[in-house]
């Protein structure tokens, strides 16, 4: 199974066509988009992906059209999913089920949410039956181009929860999924449970998308051992 994780920025704008585009280039089997809208922009994403054969969606359909949410694509999947997600998220996280595998997907626009978010994990892997887990999206925390090896409390808390930030697990080097002026970061995740981990194979950012600024964040990609 192939994963795409990425922020499109506002819904995508005045770059959606390429965007989608781009997303079809890249061909995966389940998409996490974040910063998604559910307004004219987000029907042409929707048809698009059930186009590639996304045909499973999960969102939240009563967020106003002007602001920005999550969308799980998948070719597979179940919609309604086991997981209860805190009101504070509604608009923010969702989530959908496949076979014995949850996949989570966040945008955290700010702080406050970030910090929700990571309090929502720590609960979701203490209390969940099931512990395959991946949570991706735009966490709003991460390594800094100030700060390289910075790793903030909620990070630390997830991590010692048993998460696992798969990028860091294999790669000694950060890099930048995040440009905005001279502003640099990679607050765009995959974080996995202990049983899944192994399942992830290699994981890498498509920097095309970022230096066509087709949006201000990096698609984030992984193959995953697990199949449609």
């Amino acid at each position: 199974m192939k994963l795409l994780n990425w922020n499109i920025r506002h819904g995508g704008r005045k770059h959606l066509t390429s965007i989608c585009s781009a997303i079809s280039k890249h061909n995966p089997d389940i998409a996490v988009i974040t910063e998604f809208r559910y307004n004219s922009s987000g029907e042409y994403i929707l048809q698009n992906l059930c186009n590639l054969g996304l045909t499973y969606q999960s969102f939240n359909r009563s967020i106003m059209k002007s602001h920005n949410g999550v969308l799980i694509a998948s070719r597979q999947g179940e919609v309604v999913s086991s997981v209860k997600i805190p009101e504070g998220l509604h608009q923010h996280v969702t989530a959908i089920s496949i076979g014995d595998v949850t996949v989570v997907g966040t945008f955290c626009a700010t702080k406050t949410l970030s910090n929700l978010f990571f309090e929502f994990l720590v609960d979701l892997v203490n209390d969940s039956d099931s512990h395959s887990i991946l949570a991706t999206g735009d966490f709003n925390c991460g390594a800094t181009g100030r700060v390289p090896q910075y790793c903030s409390k909620r990070m630390q808390k997830a991590y010692k929860a048993g998460w696992i930030d798969i990028w860091k697990r294999d790669n000694k080097e950060e890099v930048w999924s995040f440009r905005q002026g001279k502003g640099r970061s990679r607050p765009d995740h995959i974080y996995t449970t202990q049983p899944l981990a192994s399942c992830v194979k290699n994981v890498w950012y498509s920097f095309e998308e970022l230096d066509r600024n087709f949006s201000d964040h990096a698609p984030m990609l992984a193959e995953i051992d697990i199949y449609l």
